[in-house]
C-alpha cells in the first residue's frame, strides 16, 4: 500500500480518485503553497458570510435609525 508524506489524491481519475504517490506522479506541492492557500480560502469564506449577514439583516428590516427632528445644533 501507499505510505509516507507523499500520498496524495488522483482527482483526474476517469472513474473515482485514488490515492497516489505525488513524488512519483511529478507533483510538488509546497506545504506554504497549501497554508496560504488554506489562509486566503478562509478569509474569503468569512467575507462572504459577514456580507450575507449584512444583507439579511438589511431584507429583515435591520435596526432603524430614530427619526431626527431637525439638527442637533438647532436647539434653544
Amino acid at each position: 500500500g501507499l505510505r509516507g508524506p507523499a500520498i496524495g489524491i488522483d482527482v483526474d481519475c476517469e472513474h473515482e480518485p485514488r490515492l497516489l504517490d505525488a513524488q512519483q506522479a511529478g507533483i510538488l506541492d509546497p506545504l506554504a503553497v497549501k497554508q496560504w492557500a488554506i489562509r486566503y480560502a478562509t478569509q474569503a469564506a468569512t467575507t462572504v458570510l459577514q456580507v450575507d449577514q449584512i444583507v439579511m439583516a438589511k431584507t429583515a428590516g435591520g435596526p432603524k435609525l430614530p427619526k431626527q427632528q431637525g439638527h442637533w445644533d438647532d436647539q434653544d
